[in-house]
């Protein structure tokens, strides 16, 4: 199963607060410094909703591979999963359905129109190049519409600071599970660039229990591409594309 965003904008600096895609812009002013709750920066204690923001020092600390695995370590996040990796998952944020809870990645709305009550399957959704996520608990229609009944979490990827950087890292253990990312990007000039993309690959073990004669292992592959680039025509004037892409498939 594959997954595709793309997102296109201009940007004035007129409209640059109701933008979600200042997330990236606004952590590089300081760990208390929140998007989500307001579609605007604000201080996180200046926001009355209850809100957690993962920074990028917490999710490496976390070690963990897939993003419902850091969001289960929240409050007020619950998660079923029919198996191992890659199997159908759904988040549900203070009880509410799965279906309602909207998930944003780099400002590009990610949840299924053509699934049932349009929610989002958290089945192929790794860490990757993320460098924010954002939870955002409780009813917030007014700002994201009629799925946040339950609220939204909200991933950023990482923003370019130098004329050219970069990063890589590769995990293994047992049952032949690797993973593995890479990311570079930079900034010249007017010019902004990143991409970065991750590799997951286990052999897994049997979802059903051995005693109910499960034998067979549940493998898994999955892969992730990120990209985003942003041209600045004038001081308060720019264009940018995005685009995410996920896929994965297990072994049965």
């Amino acid at each position: 199963m594959a997954k595709f965003a793309f997102r296109l904008s201009v940007s004035f600096a007129a409209l640059a607060a109701t933008s979600p895609v200042l997330a990236d812009e606004a952590a590089d002013a300081g760990d208390a410094i929140i998007v989500t709750a307001t579609r605007a920066p604000v201080e996180i204690d200046r926001v009355p909703a209850s809100i957690t923001a993962l920074d990028k020092a917490a999710i490496d600390r976390s070690q963990d591979i897939g993003v419902t695995e850091l969001l289960l370590r929240t409050p007020g996040i619950s998660i079923s999963r029919n198996g191992g990796y890659g199997t159908s998952t759904s988040l549900r944020i203070r009880g509410a359905e799965s279906d309602q809870t909207v998930v944003v990645i780099d400002g590009v709305k990610l949840n299924d129109p053509a699934s049932t009550g349009g929610g989002y399957n958290f089945a192929n959704l790794l860490v990757g190049d993320a460098s924010r996520i954002e939870i955002l608990r409780g009813p917030q229609s007014i700002l994201w519409g009629s799925q946040a009944i339950g609220g939204v979490v909200n991933v950023v990827t990482a923003a370019p600071d130098k004329p050219l950087e970069g990063s890589f890292d590769v995990e293994a253990g047992s049952r032949s599970t690797v993973s593995a990312r890479a990311a570079v990007g930079g900034r010249t000039g007017p010019l902004t660039w990143r991409f970065g993309g991750q590799r997951f690959t286990t052999d897994g073990i049997s979802a059903l229990a051995p005693a109910f004669g499960g034998k067979e292992r549940d493998g898994y592959r999955n892969g992730n591409v990120s990209g985003r680039t942003e041209l600045a025509l004038a001081d308060h004037l720019s264009v940018e594309a995005r685009g995410y892409y996920a896929s994965g498939h297990v072994d049965i």
